[in-house]
């Protein structure tokens, strides 16, 4: 799959926004001359040595462990990695520019592989192919290394996982994209996952209580939101078997909860499920929530992939 040029690019702006931030510092208030070569440095002179020691220390050392698989899990050898490292560089002594060097590798029989000694802001995985194959719409493709409040750190013994599916395997899926409107309560409300719409006797219900109920926006709050399939089953989607639901291991209902005073304290949250219908219907719910409208109600946004035959397969998209 070719990832676009303009997802590969998102990270790296992000990541460019210090350096612009700081550059913009450093120019700002001198002239536009250019410096003079004399033994005693002028203020230009220093503004553009400082621009050059900013672009030096941008670019940090990158590592990343990967892993192709298939929706069950299991490894896929000899797919082609392209990878492209967002680069910093000054071609000129006061300069800035950018630039993207490509490496290019293979997937072994475990399905694994890696990339170190390169520098940069941000990796992209470029592509991700294989005959017979297609890389999953669901894959993370940019990673930023320097000047974004979300740093990717690499572990070897943790790679990112990338789904790939097969050609031909993909099964014609009931797909929904609806906004539920969640009181602040506790009170339940229910949602159908053929429909799309929110309806008493719908298959999926949600509850969302805060404390305190009416919130002062930019404060923190305790909440708890729950989430099940009524009469069935869900589970929380683990990233390396996305598109077949397990044959065990589900429960009764996921509850997420925070406190106020929680270090890692966000008011929502994204979440993927599986769910499992009271009818024997297997499906995949992405759950975007946020906590924090006032007055209540609040948004939980579902976006539904529902296989209507009773087969587990949820390949599709």
């Amino acid at each position: 799959m070719q990832i676009s040029s303009q997802s590969r690019k998102v990270l790296a702006v992000v990541a460019l926004l210090f350096l612009a931030v700081a550059l913009w510092l450093l120019r700002s208030g001198g002239t536009s001359r250019l410096p003079v070569t004399s033994g005693i440095e002028s203020p230009n002179h220093e503004r553009a040595a400082k621009i050059d020691r900013v672009v030096q220390s941008a670019n940090v050392p990158i590592k990343f462990w990967g892993k192709v698989v298939e929706s069950d899990g299991k490894p896929i050898s000899g797919a082609k990695i392209e990878i492209g490292v967002q680069q910093v560089y000054s071609p000129f002594f006061g300069a800035v520019s950018e630039s993207e060097k490509i490496r290019t590798m293979e997937t072994g029989a475990d399905g694994l592989f890696s990339m170190s000694g390169e520098s940069g802001l941000s990796l992209n995985i470029r592509s991700v192919t294989k005959s017979g194959y297609r890389l999953s719409k669901r894959a993370k493709t940019s990673f930023a290394y320097a000047g974004s409040p979300y740093l990717h750190i690499p572990r070897q013994e943790a790679p990112i996982v990338f789904v790939m599916l097969r050609e031909g395997a993909q099964v014609p899926l009931v797909r929904k994209l609806s906004n539920m409107y969640v009181p602040c309560d506790g009170t339940p409300v229910a949602y159908n996952l053929f429909t799309g719409k929110a309806e008493t006797a719908g298959q999926f219900r949600t509850s969302f209580r805060r404390i305190p109920e009416h919130i002062t926006l930019g404060q923190r709050f305790s909440w708890s939101a729950t989430f099940e399939v009524v009469g069935g089953a869900i589970m929380e989607m683990p990233d390396d078997a996305a598109y077949i639901a397990p044959e065990s291991g589900w429960i009764q209902k996921v509850v997420i909860e925070k406190e106020a005073q929680d270090a890692d304290w966000q008011s929502g949250f994204n979440r993927t499920v599986y769910v499992h219908t009271a009818d024997g219907k297997y499906g995949r719910v992405s759950i975007s929530f946020n906590g924090d409208f006032e007055p209540p109600p609040t948004v939980c946004t579902l976006e539904v992939f529902m296989n209507p035959s009773g087969s587990r397969n949820l390949e599709g998209e």
